[in-house]
C-alpha cells in the first residue's frame, strides 16, 4: 500500500500524517482481513504507530523507526546518498545510476549507503559489505532495495512531505498500544536518532520488547547481525499469529 506522494498516489489524498493509518485501514477492510500485524520501518515507523493506536492491531513490529518528532542528521543529509534523495534536481539520473552501481560494483555502493547511515569506521562497514555480497539471497534482496529508489520523482513529494510533517512536534499515544510491541534499532544509526526514537518506544509502549544490535546501522537488516534481526521478527510474527 503506496503513502501519499509516493508513485501514483496522490499527496492531497490526505491532510495529515495520521491518515496515513486510515488508507492502510481502508485497503485492509476491503480486502476482508481481519487479523492484522503491523510492521513498520524507519518513516514507516509513524504510519504503523498510528495504525496501531487507532486501529484493532494483533501486533506490531518497528525497524529503525520514526516514532515522534524527527530531525533528519545532517550529516546524513550531506553524503552522497543523502544529496541523491534530497536533491530537487538530477535525482532521476543519480538514483537509476545508484540503480546501475549496485550491479555492477556491488560492495563499493553498499559502502556508500552504509556511510550514510551507520557511525562506523569505514573498515566495519566494508566488513559488512563483504557479508552481503556473499550471501546470493542478500546481495539480490539488496539489488532491488536499492533500485526501487528509481526513478526518484516517484518518492520524494512524499518524503519530503512526510519531513515537513514530522518535524512538528508529536508523539505517539503510546498507552493505547496495547498489543505486543517488538521494538529493533542500532546504537550506531545516523540518522534516526537511537536515543530519540527507539528509546522512547521501549520506555512507553506498554507491552513491548526492545532488541538492539549493531548490524549496518539504520538498515539492521544489513550484514551477519541483520539475519539475527529478521529471524526475531519472523519469530515474533508466528509468535502472535498463533496466539
Amino acid at each position: 500500500i503506496n503513502r501519499p506522494g509516493y508513485y501514483n498516489l496522490p499527496l492531497d489524498a490526505i491532510s495529515e500524517i495520521s491518515q496515513q493509518a486510515d488508507i492502510f485501514h481502508a485497503v485492509i477492510q476491503k480486502l476482508g482481513i481481519s487479523s492484522v500485524h503491523v510492521f513498520g520501518i524507519s518513516m514507516g515507523g509513524v504510519g504503523a504507530l498510528h495504525y496501531a493506536q487507532k486501529y484493532p492491531t494483533d501486533s506490531l513490529v518497528l525497524w529503525s523507526a520514526v516514532t515522534n518528532t524527527y530531525h533528519p542528521n545532517q550529516e546524513s543529509m550531506e553524503s552522497p546518498l543523502g544529496k541523491v534523495l534530497l536533491s530537487p534536481v538530477g535525482k532521476n539520473l543519480i538514483s537509476w545510476m545508484m540503480g546501475r552501481s549496485i550491479r555492477l560494483m556491488f560492495k563499493e555502493t553498499a559502502v556508500t549507503f552504509l556511510q550514510a547511515e551507520a557511525d562506523l569506521p569505514k573498515s566495519e562497514l566494508k566488513k559488512i559489505a563483504d557479508q552481503m555480497a556473499s550471501d546470493p539471497k542478500v546481495r539480490e534482496q539488496t539489488i532491488r532495495f536499492v533500485e526501487s529508489t528509481t526513478p526518484m520523482d516517484k518518492l520524494y513529494p512524499g518524503m519530503m512531505w512526510e519531513v515537513e510533517q514530522t518535524a512538528k512536534e508529536w508523539a505517539p499515544d503510546w498507552q493505547s498500544i496495547t498489543c505486543p510491541a517488538l521494538v529493533i534499532s542500532s546504537p550506531v544509526v545516523k540518522d534516526v536518532a537511537f536515543d530519540d526514537h527507539f528509546t522512547p518506544a521501549v520506555e512507553n509502549l506498554p507491552n513491548v520488547e526492545g532488541m538492539t544490535v549493531t548490524a549496518g546501522g539504520h538498515f539492521i537488516w544489513w550484514g551477519d547481525e541483520g539475519k539475527q534481526v529478521i529471524a526475531r521478527t519472523t519469530d515474533f510474527f508466528k509468535a502472535e499469529s498463533q496466539e
